[in-house]
């Protein structure tokens, strides 16, 4: 199983091509689409919240706030 930091850098490629042109390709016939760059960013915050967690800080843009009524 691959590490946060493994999982965050393969992201960060596919992200990195698809904003070079390369959302989409064909081999042999076959057209291959990559995952779109909103569901690719969102998984970025979901691994960056998850490596802060486990490192005992702050997740990026998490907070609670209690208002009493």
């Amino acid at each position: 199983m691959a590490t946060i930091d493994e999982e965050i850098a393969r992201v960060k490629k596919a992200i990195e091509a698809i904003e070079s042109g390369a959302q989409s390709y064909e081999i042999d016939g076959m057209k291959i689409n990559r995952a779109t760059l909103f569901r690719l960013y969102d998984r970025l915050r979901e691994l960056e919240n998850q490596k802060a967690l486990q490192q005992n800080t702050n997740p990026i843009g998490l907070f609670v706030r209690f208002v009493r009524k």
